[in-house]
């Protein structure tokens, strides 16, 4: 192996191959490396991004701060949930949009409340001023915008008695902030008729706010706004979505806007295509045409589909952009195929799709092949039979390093979170790593339950240089909902085991920064025990072997057993 070939074309780092004598009756070749963490004869090794050998299980606590990992993660409230985030680029602050989850009955029952943060990107703690009510009433389905051009913010809520008739409408209210809190503009009806707000995005293109609305399988609409600094607000208008039969709510479609006068809003949800029942998979671009807002051609998000092949029952749609290559990840939970489902009967994994775009934007959309993120999971209670969802709950995006977060939870593994870093290489393809580890994020509780709709979001913060990730989690017991925080480091997720960085297994032991000689494919290490001869095994996230696969990694071939104690090592080097 020569080196590793980023995106732009840079040659990363070089494996140098040194002579020697492998453990036991290990052979002749060995990589020798410096070691990240004490390495111990027989361990299996991960290659770092950074050139250096871990031994596994290689979980440190950075990958998360906070929580049970080590500081800096914390509450943003104590009984919140369904949050959207929006950086605040005139006050350096991050706004946090949320439904109360106070009993019913009690004075906060599910008002919308929001409280804007200070980030510290050094202690990775956030600041946050005062709680302000947004809406007084049931509400739902919450969306955010910032206007950098007047510093005002656009709340967008599903609302229960703003039109005066205890019916669900799309209302709008400015906000801006002032000292601990906000000041807030009158909260007007956008939208009536039980219409749900479904994304927001602000288009320096066209100096307004893009809002997506509608009903659950009819009346959608795209409107824009202009926001004035003394919190008026000008209504445009609307035009109506060529295909209005999409599933609706906040929690099941997804948004990204490029910037630039080629650029746009990208709009992601599940489109009803052939009349029988079934959605699908679709991104449609909402661009200004220099005097209004027009939809663009839309594409299916699995490369060669139509409406008589795509996946059915797709949902939970998310999206970002990527402004080191110009495109957008989107990732959903993809629902079964006609012919074949993916991949059991009763349940949906969970995929993503690189969306290409062209010049212009409107009319070069393309798909890269949809790339698997995580299988759904058999229901350990029930044998084989039944498998669960797995559930996209945040991604993020981080502009230092160039790299893409998710969260996501099982609801066949006790609702825990997983979080993997994924990144594009040099053919534009999205390449995810391993999970962190079946961590539950704080404190062992779970993720928010499946029954609720799930939008919490992610959000980075160009003035500290930090992505931090926000989530509910779901009561339990005596535990109350808790809207969630937690700073990302990039890096560390990567350094852990993936189907790409198990190098081979350790000839000898050496401290933390010592020279470690790593047997390489090919090499026989003996320093094993317990094995069956003849069997393949494979490497664990734990660091051990054996004769299956981990589920939540994917196939890391580690040999074939020779004997009880010596394997012939088959990683990919």
């Amino acid at each position: 192996m020569t080196g590793i070939i980023n995106k732009t074309g840079a040659l990363k780092q070089r494996i140098a191959v040194s002579r020697g004598t492998a453990g036991g009756g290990g052979g002749s070749a060995t990589f020798d490396a410096i070691a990240d963490g004490s390495i111990t004869a027989g361990n299996k090794c991960i290659l770092r991004s950074d050139g250096k050998v871990s031994a596994l299980p290689n979980i440190d606590n950075n990958a998360l701060y906070g929580e049970v990992y080590t500081n800096g993660s914390g509450v943003v409230d104590d009984l919140g949930g369904y949050m959207k985030t929006v950086y605040d680029t005139v006050n350096n602050k991050i706004i946090c949009l949320y439904q109360s989850r106070d009993a019913y009955g009690t004075a906060n029952y599910q008002k919308a409340l929001m409280r804007h943060g200070t980030v510290n990107g050094t202690t990775k703690t956030i600041t946050w001023g005062d709680e302000v009510v947004v809406s007084y009433s049931e509400s739902y389905y919450l969306n955010l915008a910032f206007d950098p051009t007047t510093g005002v913010i656009a709340c967008f809520i599903r609302d229960k008695t703003v039109g005066g008739n205890y019916t669900y409408y799309c209302t709008i209210r400015t906000a801006k902030i002032n000292g601990t809190g906000f000041d807030l503009g009158t909260q007007t009806v956008v939208h009536s008729s039980n219409s749900s707000p479904y994304a927001a995005q602000y288009d320096a293109e066209g100096g307004r706010v893009i809002m997506v609305c509608g009903q659950q399988s009819s009346d959608k609409r795209v409107y824009s706004f202009t926001l004035a600094s003394d919190l008026s607000f000008t209504n445009h208008g609307y035009i109506n979505m060529t295909n209005q039969n999409f599933a609706g709510a906040s929690g099941s479609v997804g948004s990204a806007m490029k910037p630039g006068s080629d650029g746009g809003m990208l709009f992601c949800a599940s489109w009803k295509t052939n009349g029988s029942g079934e959605y699908h998979p679709k991104a449609i671009p909402i661009y200004w045409t220099g005097s209004a807002y027009a939809l663009g051609t839309e594409i299916f998000l699995n490369e060669g589909q139509s409406a008589a092949t795509a996946e059915k029952f797709t949902e939970m749609h998310w999206a970002r952009y990527d402004p080191d290559t110009g495109n957008f990840v989107t990732v959903r939970m993809r629902g079964s195929a006609l012919g074949g489902e993916y991949p059991h009967p009763d349940a949906s994994d969970l995929v993503s799709t690189v969306v290409t775009v062209g010049t212009p934007m409107e009319t070069t959309l393309g798909v890269k092949s949809t790339v698997l993120i995580h299988n759904s999971s058999p229901d350990p209670g029930n044998g084989e039979g039944y498998f669960h969802d797995e559930k996209p709950i945040c991604f993020g995006y981080h502009e230092g390093a160039n790299r893409f977060c998710i969260m996501h939870i099982g609801e066949g593994d006790g609702y825990k979170g997983w979080m993997r870093m994924g990144e594009i290489d040099g053919t534009g393809q999205i390449v995810w790593g391993g999970e962190t580890g079946g961590y539950n994020f704080d404190d062992a509780k779970r993720i928010q339950d499946s029954n609720g709709t799930i939008c919490p979001d992610g959000i980075w913060d160009p003035d500290e240089n930090q992505l931090i990730m926000f989530w509910d989690r779901d009561a339990a017991g005596t535990e109350t909902n808790k809207a969630m925080y937690a700073f990302i480091d990039p890096e560390v997720p990567n350094t852990r085991l993936t189907k790409y960085n198990f190098i081979g297994i350790a000839a000898n032991s050496v401290a933390s920064g010592g020279t470690a000689k790593i047997q390489l494919r090919g090499q026989v290490d003996d320093s094993q025990s317990g094995l069956t001869v003849g069997t393949e095994y494979f490497v664990r996230k734990d660091g051990s072997l054996a004769t299956t696969a981990d589920s939540h990694i994917g196939s890391v071939p580690a040999g074939k057993a020779l004997s009880a104690t010596q394997i012939l090592i088959k990683a990919s080097t």
